[in-house]
């Protein structure tokens, strides 16, 4: 009898230990961006009461948590100014250990939207990307420009992590599937600050502002119908905060330094709403990173100068414009871009334009 139970509390002993688990976000994974000069946000999993520990190699210093009720753990480390000298991460807890490498410190941006945003170097079908290739073919610059790219995904309950998303470095093979505006972006701050630049791509074709909003914002609006058959009935990229849930939620809070959007053509025809709810989107995502006092930069880009065919009495795509400049002087910190004078002629009603 006493043999039966000594092998029963070893069959236990190994359940409980081939369940103990140390996850960090997929964020933090080999070729991380931290933000430069801040207390950088490092979350994962682990079983609940877990003593965790991160170890950074750029000081040696060693921080410590321990996991809720629910297994989560957070740390902030104090991270240094900007180098292309790649650094370590070595988190401990439930007796694995994980080291990360190739961390590099830099800026970091929040790039999200619409196609807009999404539209890769490679471009969309007959609507390439001028002068992609050269920038594409150009020598390997992994230490300069690293992205993070969300995958479209939608939920009806906030994730934990994302799926199949990693950090890469540009090169001739990461360039093509990275976000055109957000590598333009990131390039041009590499160039001007010479330091790496990591970009968080967390965008969705089509969206409009109320799929970036959570459902407890969404339920303060009269006109929208959250029931799941409505939503449901909805073109996919028109359904309310499902891509909220699932690709900006893992996100939230990863130490940045602002934000990049680029969307509103989904929401053309809706004038007369948008400042007010581009300026609780900003709100809102500033208190997902604790920003009180809106220090995030968040920069729009206006919309393109499609022309809608046929042509209708009353010009949305105008309307829409105006307003996105109206919510940049509304909102702290926000400026927008002008696009007006960078559209050909013949592109003017390329489809494309829209999304």
């Amino acid at each position: 009898m006493k043999r039966i139970t000594i092998i029963i509390a070893l069959l236990l002993s190994l359940c409980i230990s081939a369940q103990a688990k140390l996850i960090p976000s997929s964020l933090f994974s080999d070729g991380m961006v931290l933000q430069q000069n801040t207390d950088a946000k490092i979350w994962g999993k682990a079983n609940p009461g877990s003593q965790i520990s991160v170890t950074t190699s750029w000081n040696g210093a060693t921080y410590r948590a321990k996991t809720d009720n629910e297994g989560h753990w957070t740390i902030y480390a104090s991270t240094p100014s900007a180098s292309y000298k790649p650094y370590t991460l070595t988190i401990k807890g439930d007796g694995q250990t994980i080291r990360i490498n190739d961390v590099l410190i830099g800026e970091v941006w929040f790039a999200s939207g619409q196609s807009n945003m999404e539209m890769p170097m490679c471009g969309y079908y007959n609507c390439p990307v001028e002068n992609a290739l050269e920038y594409i073919s150009a020598p390997a610059a992994k230490n300069k420009i690293r992205m993070f790219k969300v995958h479209q995904n939608q939920t009806y309950e906030p994730l934990e992590d994302v799926e199949n998303s990693r950090w890469e470095g540009a090169d001739p093979y990461s360039i093509p599937y990275m976000s055109a505006v957000a590598y333009f972006f990131a390039r041009e701050l590499n160039e001007v600050l010479d330091i790496p630049v990591g970009i968080l791509s967390c965008a969705y074709g089509g969206a409009r502002i109320e799929s970036w909003l959570p459902k407890e914002i969404l339920e303060t609006y009269p006109d929208e119908n959250l029931s799941k058959e409505h939503i449901e009935s909805l073109i996919h990229y028109h359904r309310p905060y499902l891509a909220y849930n699932a690709m900006f939620t893992p996100l939230k809070g990863y130490t940045a330094k602002g934000f990049i959007w680029y969307q509103g053509c989904s929401n053309v025809g809706k004038h007369d709403q948008f400042v007010e709810r581009m300026n609780t989107l900003v709100s809102h995502w500033r208190e997902c990173w604790n920003d009180t006092e809106a220090k995030m930069p968040f920069y729009m880009v206006e919309l393109a100068p499609y022309r809608n065919k046929p042509v209708t009495a009353t010009p949305y795509f105008a309307l829409l414009r105006e307003v996105q400049h109206k919510a940049a002087k509304a909102i702290p910190n926000c400026g927008v871009i002008v696009t007006n004078d960078l559209v050909e002629a013949y592109e003017q009603d390329n489809m494309s334009l829209r999304y």
